[in-house]
């Protein structure tokens, strides 16, 4: 990274439960403690930052990040919904049977696991989001939405007062966007908001050069997300 002109990381790690990884919770401490005692120890070559990114399904979320927003290398909060059947998975029957396949569970019980979690986000998501959100204000960071899909996801960022809209999944969420006023975060062509996941919907989308009006000639995705996200916290003052 240091090599390709990038000086600062974000490692981004995930609060909350999710339906796959329910140990997502306990392992949040150990790992910001290990960031922290590596950038102490002087090990690594860039400059490290964490950036939470917190799953408002799980209603143990705001709890969690409360614990580390207070440490001076949480500089970058995030506000995910992956509830099926919105954002970046549109398509539940799809995204039912890939967690059956990887939870290594009949369709039955995969299909029970996504009921639960379709209440649990129709009953906490809203409340968990807000004080994500009134928590990280609170501390003077910086929140990005995830994953927005329409016009309407932006609005309600914005409504929010997230600065930074993450990985909009469709041409028009980032148009409103930009139009908005908001930062845009791109993603790799790896990663799940492109296609690796196989869930996301870009419909009449150029490529993400021609999404987010930069030139031809640019430096890697990764590198420019990253870039972006730096821009965002101040890396002048880090």
């Amino acid at each position: 990274m240091i090599s390709g002109g990038t000086t600062t990381v974000f490692d981004s790690l995930c609060v909350g439960a999710s339906v796959q990884h329910p140990e997502r919770r306990e392992m949040l401490a150990p790992l910001v403690d290990a960031i922290e005692r590596g950038v102490a120890e002087h090990r690594f070559r860039a400059e490290h930052l964490i950036h939470l990114r917190c799953e408002i399904t799980d209603p143990q979320t705001p709890a969690l990040a409360h614990a580390h927003l207070d440490r001076a290398t949480v500089r970058l909060v995030s506000v995910m919904d992956h509830t099926p059947g919105d954002r970046q998975i549109p398509d539940v029957e799809r995204w039912l049977r890939a967690t059956s396949k990887a939870m290594q569970v009949s369709l039955e019980e995969g299909r029970a696991a996504l009921e639960e979690l379709l209440e649990r986000s129709a009953r906490v998501g809203a409340g968990v989001e807000a004080e994500v959100i009134g928590l990280a204000q609170k501390h003077g960071l910086p929140v990005m939405s995830h994953d927005d899909r329409t016009e309407a996801h932006v609005d309600a960022a914005c409504a929010a007062g997230v600065r930074v809209s993450e990985f909009p999944t469709t041409l028009a969420a980032a148009r409103r966007a930009r139009t908005a006023g908001l930062d845009i975060v791109a993603s790799a062509s790896t990663s799940p908001s492109a296609s690796s996941s196989r869930t996301a919907t870009l419909p009449d989308c150029e490529p993400p050069r021609r999404m987010l009006g930069a030139p031809a000639t640019m430096p890697s995705p990764v590198v420019r997300a990253r870039r972006a996200a730096a821009s965002v916290v101040g890396n002048s003052e880090t």
